[in-house]
């Protein structure tokens, strides 16, 4: 993971606290085939920038200036199937995961955890399996974006129209 400087908080000047110089991170590109079974469940964005890294666009000059974008490399990343942003990060995660022989659980929602004396310790998943956990609960979800609903309500823009998969829900 690096630190973008130079590159301003999303809300900079107006958001209370917001910085010029930001607080970004981004995490290095990984390749899905690095998953085995699972590289084709990591899902590439369907937006902008496929396959390149902020630092790098910024370095190009630019998303929209492609005449000055590396296309060999986004060519070679396209060819060994990297991910970059949070595709990246989940790619890096999942990796860890699988070499610690963790299953993970693909398209299952969760309806609440399971308590006792304040450990977690497991889920009742959609299907109304429990899973019980042995040693920790990990939660990953899709960011609240695709919710028109709470994006209304946090961001402000009533008419949201969310760019990204519809399994980015908040939930």
């Amino acid at each position: 993971i690096q630190f973008l400087p130079g590159f301003t908080d999303h809300y900079y000047p107006v958001a209370p606290g917001s910085t010029a110089e930001g607080r970004s991170l981004e995490v290095a590109p990984a390749s899905a085939n690095d998953l085995g079974d699972f590289k084709d469940k990591v899902r590439d964005s369907h937006i902008d920038p496929h396959r390149i890294c902020v630092s790098e666009f910024l370095a190009w000059g630019g998303l929209v200036n492609r005449r000055h974008h590396d296309h060999a490399l986004k060519a070679e990343r396209v060819k060994s199937n990297m991910r970059t942003g949070g595709a990246a990060l989940i790619t890096h995660l999942l990796r860890e995961l699988l070499a610690r022989d963790v299953v993970p659980f693909l398209e299952v929602g969760v309806e609440k955890l399971l308590r006792e004396d304040g450990t977690i310790l497991g889920v009742v998943a959609g299907t109304g399996r429990e899973v019980r956990a042995r040693r920790g609960v990990v939660l990953a979800t899709g960011g609240w974006e695709g919710d028109a609903e709470i994006c209304s309500q946090f961001e402000g823009l009533p008419y949201w129209r969310s760019p990204f998969p519809a399994a980015v829900s908040g939930d």
